[in-house]
C-alpha cells in the first residue's frame, strides 16, 4: 500500500514540498493504523488439575 501510494504521489505531484507533505501523512496514516489494538491481550490461565 505505501509503494502504491509513495509512487502515486511521485508521479501525480510536481512539488517537492507537496511531495514530502503527503509521505509524512502517510506515515502518520500508518502509525495510526498499526497502533490499533483489535485482539485483547490473552489472560494468564492457569489450569487447577
Amino acid at each position: 500500500m505505501v509503494v502504491v501510494g509513495g509512487s502515486s504521489v511521485t508521479l501525480a505531484i510536481s512539488s517537492l514540498w507537496l511531495r514530502l507533505f503527503a509521505l509524512v501523512l502517510m506515515g502518520v496514516g500508518c502509525a495510526v493504523v498499526l497502533s490499533i489494538k483489535t485482539c485483547p491481550e490473552p489472560e494468564n490461565i492457569t489450569q487447577t488439575d
